[in-house]
């Protein structure tokens, strides 16, 4: 399965998984009762929207 930019993979619950990519990638776990994830299905969606915010600030500053 190849996942492109932007997208999300949902793996059920306890369902094992490889991650194995070609460039530098930045994942992000969420661990919730599929009770609530109905509830929590929009802040998931937000996750591409925060990294792209977080990605556009200089995170790692030059040393001098």
């Amino acid at each position: 399965m190849t996942v492109d930019p932007g997208n999300i993979l949902f793996a059920p619950p306890y369902w094992w998984h490889q991650v194995i990519s070609n460039s530098t990638i930045i994942s992000v776990n969420i661990w919730c009762s599929t009770s609530k994830l109905k509830a929590e299905w929009g802040a998931l969606q937000l996750i591409p929207t925060y990294v792209k915010t977080i990605l556009g600030h200089n995170i790692f500053p030059k040393q001098y």
